[in-house]
C-alpha cells in the first residue's frame, strides 16, 4: 500500500521532512544546536536509510538555494558548523540561488576575517581530517 499523500501529491512523510528542514535552517542561522540535534534525530527515525541522512540535512532552502551549512558558516555560527559537520552533511554542496549560488559553504567563511569565520574553518578543517582519517573523504 502507497502512502497517504496530501493535496499536493506529496506524503505526509514528505513534509514532515521538509519542516524539519526548515526548522534546521533556522536553528543553523541562531546556533541553536541543541535543535539541530533534535532534527537530525528526529529525521533518523522517520525510516531514512542512514545514508541519505547527509544528503536530506544538506537540503537548499527555496528562497536563496543556501543549506544549512551556509546558513551557519554565513553567520559564524562555529557550534552549528560543527553539529552539522559531524552529521555528516556534504561539504561539497553548492548554493542554487542568489548571493550562494554555486558557492560551498567553506565559501562563505573566506571573504570574513572574523575570529568567529576563523573559527568555522578551522571546524571545516578538522572535520577533513576527520573524514579522511575514518576513509569517508
Amino acid at each position: 500500500m502507497a502512502p497517504p499523500t496530501t493535496g499536493g501529491g506529496q506524503t505526509e512523510e514528505d513534509k514532515h521532512q521538509q519542516e524539519e528542514i526548515r526548522v534546521l535552517h533556522a536553528a543553523s542561522m541562531h546556533g541553536r544546536t541543541d535543535v539541530i540535534k533534535a532534527v537530525i534525530t528526529e529525521l533518523g527515525k522517520t525510516g531514512l536509510p542512514y545514508t541519505l541522512l547527509p544528503s536530506l540535512l544538506s537540503t537548499p532552502r527555496d528562497d536563496d538555494g543556501a543549506t544549512a551549512l551556509h546558513i551557519a558558516a554565513m553567520h559564524g555560527q562555529v557550534d552549528a558548523c560543527r553539529a552539522l559537520l559531524l552529521a555528516g552533511v556534504d561539504t561539497k554542496a553548492r548554493g542554487t540561488a542568489g548571493a550562494v549560488a554555486g558557492k560551498r559553504a567553506w565559501d562563505m567563511t573566506s571573504s570574513s576575517s572574523s575570529s568567529s569565520s576563523k573559527e568555522v574553518q578551522q571546524a571545516f578543517v578538522m572535520e577533513g581530517f576527520r573524514r579522511t582519517a575514518l576513509g569517508e573523504a
